[in-house]
Formats: structure tokens, C-alpha cells, sequence
């Protein structure tokens, strides 16, 4: 993600270089609560934090202007923390990293967290400044949105006042542009216990990898290539032409972030076959997603003997779980031209001794378009 820097940096530029400071991925709402609570008490204003670590700064308005309709402003302070392949960095520790390219601010091989520090920076700005005439101001600083709007469901909403509310996380960098609606969302957690067989045969390593990614709503419509339904079509053409037994498998990192990488470590009857197979699929993939996904990269060799794997029904049921899971965008609106009405990411897959985990992120416009998607997993 990036943000546009002017010429001459603002104040919620400034804010937003702070912000990047501090530690504020998902789950770990403290310490930039502790930064907005500390900022809001040294300038005197209203400040309001509760248990689920929202804060409420509200600003008195400018004197002869108390009469007027009172606006609420809204955004979240957490990000969706994400790196590039082959980067390690700690959310939970370190600050990200910051480079300007021309007059634009990025994030060193991480992700940058302007959705929604971009608003959570122009709040400040308008809390800090005296330089103009306003009404009653409420900001409202929300916690835990990425992983289920948690904190905005934990607030008690009953201590705003205000009459008119800009929800600040559209998602849309064009300027002078407001959205005067959203997706509604569900998120899907589907769990197996693995059955564990020895394993018997050739194993192979399948690794992708190159891909863009990207947020699963602001860039589900440039289809871009999903790591994990790209692996489960290579690991069908392998079960195609030979036994495969699944031994480890893994995609993801976001239920609302693209899969960039997947992985499966997989016992095979015929290594060759196999292998043939494999690469014949990935290359036709590779020029599926030419154009989305130039940097695609696929791999599949020979790795030291895996102990165990999943059984027969075990990874049969998997396989068809992730070739049928609904990926991508789902429709377009018949209303607004070129406007996603609906899609699902299939955002994280991994699996431990004792489980396998899927986790899938629906967006519709139409409730009753998100209740059939998530019918539909619930029947698959």
C-alpha cells in the first residue's frame, strides 16, 4: 500500500510517519491506543478509551459554532501485516521501514498499514489544528477491524453525539471521492482433523511463489493469481496421472490478504509422472497469469522422505476442498459499472499434526449473495 506525499509535508503526514512507529498490526491494539489516549489527554481534549481498545477524541467547536450539526469521523488503527517473500520482520517489535519513491511513501518489504493509517493520520491532523471553524468533532478510533470489525463491535456508540458520520476507509486513493455505501463480510474457519498414515513412497516439494497478492477487496478485480487454488490444480494434475498422498501443505498468511506463496510437501507413486505433470500445468499458469502475475515461480523436486501422510480419503476430501472453495471475484454489479458485487478469498491454509485450517474471507454487497456463498461452503 502507499500513500501520496505533497511537496511540503502536513501535519497527518507527520502523524502518519509516527504511527508507522509504532507496532499496530491486529491483536496488538495497546500500544497505539496508548499513543492516541496520551494524545488526546496533552491537548486537553475528551478522550475515551474502553476494554476493547477503541479511542474517542472529541474536539468542543470553534466558539458561535456550537449549535452546529456535529460530524463523526471514523477510521481503524490496525493493519494487515504482510511481508514480501524472503522478508523476515516482526510486527509485534519493530517499526516498518520507510522509503520514499519520488513523492511516494512506502513500506521496505513489508506492507504499510495506510489502510487505515492514512485515516487515523488525518484525524489527528484535524484534532491538532485551531486554524479553522467547525462544529462539534467526534474521532473515532477503532480497533481489531481487519480481523472481523471487533472493535467496533465492542464500543458503546451510545456516547456519540454527533449527526453526520464519515466512515474513513474506503479503500480508493483517487481524491475528492466519497463512497456512500460498502460490502457487508464474513469470515469462514473450516477445520478437519488429518488422518496420519506412513508414508510409503517418493517424496516431492511443490513450492509457489512470485506472486502479487494484494488486499482480497482492493485489488480482487485485477485477478490476480490465488498461490493456493494454483496449488491445488497442480496437485489434481499429479493425482491425475499417479498416487499422491498429501504430507504438509500451506498458503497464505490473511483470510483478507491474496495468497502470494503456497506450499506441499506430497508422497507419489511415480516421481516422474509426477513431475511431468506438474510442470506441464505450472507453465500453462504461468502464462494464464502473464499479465496479473508476471513473477510466477513454481518448483517441484525431490525432497528427503517424508515419515508420514494424509491418507487416501483424508486427501481426496482436502484436494476437492480447495479446487471447489469458491476464489475470486463471484459478480459484477448490474448498478455500478465496474463494481465487485461479490467475491470470496480463500486467505489461509496450513496444517499441524493435529489440524488442517482453511480460512476464507466473503464480501457481497447483497447479504443474501454473502449468505449463499457461505452456504455453499458450508455444504462443501
Amino acid at each position: 500500500m502507499r500513500v501520496v506525499k505533497p511537496a511540503q509535508e502536513s501535519p497527518a503526514n507527520l502523524f502518519f510517519r509516527e504511527l508507522c512507529s509504532i507496532p499496530h498490526g491486529s491483536w496488538n491494539s495497546k500500544p497505539v491506543a496508548d499513543w492516541l489516549e496520551k494524545f488526546g489527554k496533552d491537548r486537553g481534549l475528551e478522550t475515551i478509551r474502553d476494554a476493547a481498545d477503541n479511542v474517542i477524541i472529541k474536539k468542543p467547536a470553534t466558539p458561535g459554532y456550537e449549535d452546529k450539526p456535529g460530524v463523526i469521523f471514523q477510521g481503524h488503527t490496525d493493519m494487515v501485516c504482510v511481508t514480501r517473500e524472503g522478508v523476515s520482520f516482526d510486527f509485534t517489535t519493530e517499526p516498518l521501514k520507510l522509503t520514499l519513491d519520488g513523492n511516494i511513501l512506502m513500506a521496505e518489504g513489508t506492507t504499510l498499514g495506510a489502510d487505515d493509517g492514512t485515516a487515523v493520520a488525518h484525524m489527528m491532523g484535524l484534532l491538532d489544528d485551531d486554524d479553522y471553524v467547525h462544529g462539534p468533532i467526534e474521532c473515532v478510533f477503532t480497533a481489531n477491524e481487519e480481523v472481523g470489525l471487533l472493535g467496533a463491535i465492542a464500543m458503546d456508540a451510545s456516547v456519540l453525539k454527533g449527526t453526520y458520520m464519515f466512515a474513513m476507509d474506503s479503500g480508493n486513493g483517487d481524491d475528492n471521492l466519497t463512497v456512500v455505501s460498502c460490502a457487508g463480510g464474513s469470515i469462514m474457519v473450516l477445520r478437519k482433523t488429518p488422518v496420519w498414515v506412513p508414508a510409503d513412497n517418493t517424496t516431492l516439494q511443490i513450492n509457489i511463489g512470485g506472486l502479487q497478492g494484494g488486499h482480497s477487496a482492493l485489488s480482487i478485480h485485477e485477478e490476480r493469481a490465488n498461490a493456493t487454488k494454483c496449488l491445488a490444480r497442480i496437485l489434481k494434475a499429479i493425482a491425475d496421472v499417479t498416487t499422491m498422498n498429501i504430507s504438509d501443505i500451506e498458503g497464505g498468511v490473511k483470510m483478507n490478504a491474496i495468497p502470494a506463496t503456497a506450499s506441499a510437501t506430497i508422497v507419489v507413486g511415480d516421481a516422474v509422472a509426477a513431475k511431468a505433470a506438474a510442470d506441464k500445468l505450472a507453465a500453462l499458469i504461468k502464462n494464464e497469469f502473464s499479465t496479473s502475475d508476471p513473477g510466477f515461480t513454481f518448483s517441484c523436486e525431490v525432497t528427503a522422505a517424508a515419515e508420514v501422510m494424509l491418507d487416501h480419503a483424508t486427501t481426496k476430501s482436502l484436494l476437492q476442498m480447495l479446487l471447489l472453495i469458491p476464489t475470486g471475484v463471484r459478480s459484477m454489479s448490474v448498478d455500478f459499472p465496474g463494481l465487485v458485487a461479490a467475491s470470496n478469498n480463500n486467505g489461509v491454509l496450513k496444517m499441524s499434526h493435529d489440524e488442517i485450517y482453511i480460512e476464507s474471507c466473503t464480501r457481497a454487497a447483497e447479504d443474501s449473495v454473502r449468505f449463499q456463498i457461505v452456504d455453499e461452503i458450508r455444504v462443501l
